[in-house]
């Protein structure tokens, strides 16, 4: 169309014009109208028309991402984005006594233009923070900067929490656990405990064991992952005490701790004693840990989270919702099934996956489907299991790839952990392919993993690769084939506007439309919910931030 293509002059361009926003608008409106002429039984059309109105809708959003981007950067070229910090969001006062903000016809407003935050609460916000504060049968209060990061953590004696024991699983129980200081398991193996070892939080030493929160772990890795990528605290900067001068978390001798994670939609306060579970008979630790026994970041993060959750039981969780409750980034799931038979959509999203990912503005995790157990043990994957994404790559040399798979001009591929530390993909771009890995691609791999990860870091590589750590690369065409949906987790910071309403909702079914710059999607559910995040990233479309 006239007006598709008059837009898409400017693509190339590093400098759009202020007009070609409104250009892709009026073509997309155009596709609408198309689309809704067509017969119902002119599905080819119909395909075809559906993947240039997802295109135009895609890239409007790119176009104002990076307006955003570059407004924020006209600011002050000097300022680091990530730790810009956003106005408090205000509160939503209704007049209508439990009525959805979605159904309501009140527009999301700009955070300058609401009242100025401070105001004081209403009897039934109030409400709503009390009651959405008992979760799992313990109270979790909202989080205070000011005051939680203050905590009395010297005490008289070994602290104790007050809400007694976890309950364990039955994993647990059948090894016999019992309760156990960091004082006491580690010094077992001549080493004192420390929160985190020394060259800071590694994700290719987080290890899960007995407990079946496989989407927490993940969630752990690909954090500390980001926090060594880029050198931002986003794992570290939750857990307290503190020290004063680096604001890196330490050990406590008194066993108190203080761990902040989101929770019906605010951060809350979580207290926990270093009290874990360990074998009577072995001694081993039987929660997740690090392959540094004396370490603690891992095992205490995980305990204050399952305390949340109820317990060392854990049925397992999504990934996205996890690591919401860890560091507040808001979720966006992708089918990976809509990405089969669909270039021009997995385009996209690659472009996105890519650029989103080295700006730093995204962490990924990804999650495979019901694989037969005897496929599962000839390609070295997990059923329905949680992964970490830890690098998003395209080959520069694919053309040297004696056994190409998709396009030959452009090989994708992800390097994945499985948080279980073990169990490799043994496809293609694995340690395993030999024709591959033992060629300049394999070359090609290690040198720019040695850009993030050092060689002794990466155990399997210092045993010439024998040793199966559980990291692995992986091509695009193979994910598509073996693994159910891609998670990205996006920086609040990226989005200029946000509403906080506090206010009780019973259980409802409910659509929701939003977009994160793949298209629009429409949720549906059915939940209670207490204190809920929007946040508007174009005219129409929010984005719910739901727990």
């Amino acid at each position: 169309m006239e007006q598709h293509a008059a837009a898409r002059e400017s693509e190339g361009s590093d400098a759009v014009p202020s007009d070609s926003v409104e250009k892709y608008i009026a073509a997309a409106e155009l596709y609408m109208q198309a689309l809704n002429a067509l017969p119902s039984t002119a599905t080819t059309a119909k395909a075809a028309v559906t993947e240039q109105l997802e295109y135009v809708i895609d890239y409007v959003a790119k176009l104002k991402q990076n307006q955003t981007r570059h407004q924020i950067q006209a600011v002050d070229n000097d300022v680091d984005v990530a730790t810009l910090q956003w106005p408090e969001a205000p509160r939503i006062h209704k007049t209508a006594e439990m009525t959805p903000v979605y159904a309501t016809a009140t527009p999301i407003r700009p955070v300058a233009e609401v009242e100025k935050p401070g105001a004081a609460y209403t009897p039934q916000e109030l409400d709503v923070l009390r009651r959405s504060s008992q979760i799992n049968g313990h109270l979790f209060v909202p989080w205070l900067d000011d005051l939680d990061a203050q905590e009395k953590f010297s005490l008289p004696e070994p602290f104790e929490d007050p809400d007694g024991y976890l309950p364990l699983s039955a994993k647990q129980n059948k090894k016999e656990a019992t309760w156990m200081r960091p004082s006491e398991y580690a010094a077992k193996c001549g080493h004192a405990p420390v929160m985190i070892a020394q060259g800071g939080v590694n994700p290719l030493v987080v290890k899960q064991d007995i407990v079946t929160d496989c989407s927490f772990v993940a969630s752990l890795c690909i954090a500390a992952a980001y926090e060594q990528r880029f050198q931002k605290r986003l794992i570290t900067k939750i857990i307290f005490p503190a020290d004063p001068r680096t604001k890196q978390p330490v050990y406590n001798p008194f066993g108190k701790y203080v761990v902040k994670l989101w929770a019906n939609g605010v951060p809350r306060k979580v207290v926990i004693d270093d009290l874990l579970p360990v074998s009577a008979d072995s001694g081993q630790l039987l929660s997740s840990c690090t392959t540094r026994k004396n370490e603690l970041w891992v095992s205490l993060i995980e305990k204050a989270y399952l305390k949340l959750n109820g317990g060392y039981d854990f049925p397992g969780g999504n990934s996205g919702i996890d690591l919401f409750a860890l560091t507040g980034w808001i979720p966006e799931r992708v089918p990976v099934t809509e990405l089969v038979d669909a270039p021009s959509k997995e385009e996209r999203l690659w472009e996105q996956l890519k650029s989103a990912f080295h700006y730093g503005d995204c962490i990924i995790t990804m999650s495979t489907g019901d694989i037969s157990k005897q496929e599962a043990k000839a390609i070295g994957l997990v059923p329905m299991h949680v992964y970490a994404v830890l690098n998003v790559y395209e080959l520069i040399s694919p053309d040297h790839d004696p056994e190409p798979t998709g396009d030959n001009k452009k090989t994708r591929l992800l390097q994945v952990k499985n948080p279980w530390r073990k169990m490799s993909w043994k496809g293609p771009y694995s340690r395993y392919d030999k024709t591959r890995w033992d060629s300049a691609i394999g070359n090609e791999l290690r040198d720019y993993q040695r850009q993030f990860y050092t060689t002794e870091e990466t155990e399997a590589e210092k045993l010439g690769g024998q040793q199966d750590d559980g990291l692995f690369w992986i091509d695009f065409e193979s994910v598509k084939k073996y693994f159910e949906s891609l998670y990205m987790n996006w920086n609040p910071e990226l989005f200029p506007f946000k509403e906080l309403a506090i206010q009780r909702w019973d259980d409802c079914s409910f659509w929701i439309m939003y977009s994160m710059g793949s298209g629009f999607e429409a949720l549906l559910g059915s939940a209670s919910f207490t204190t809920i995040a929007l946040y508007r990233v174009g005219p129409t479309a929010i984005i719910p931030t739901l727990s």
